[in-house]
């Protein structure tokens, strides 16, 4: 995820204040995860942490395209389908 973030800065000319509202909204989108399934790989192996790092950096890089609420949560849910554990 953190190797996305150097690239939309350098190409959308973000500030680091656009940064650090996509950082928030992938951490949003890895405590919904947390909360409601798990980003263990002992528990639902690799994909499910790649899944959840997909969903993170889908949503951030919404946001940071200017994004509505409902294109970020759509778009993190497409991240979110390459995991075997339910969807949230």
């Amino acid at each position: 995820m953190k190797g996305c973030f150097r690239p939309f800065h350098e190409s959308l000319n973000c500030d680091t204040k656009d940064i650090l509202r996509g950082l928030a909204t992938a951490g949003l989108v890895g405590s919904l995860v947390k909360h409601n399934a798990s980003i263990s790989g002992a528990e639902v192996g690799c994909q499910g942490e790649i899944g959840t790092a997909c969903a993170m950096t889908a949503a951030a890089a919404t946001q940071l395209y200017g994004g509505s609420t409902q294109q970020i949560e759509y778009c993190r849910g497409d991240g979110d389908r390459t995991s075997p554990r339910p969807h949230l």
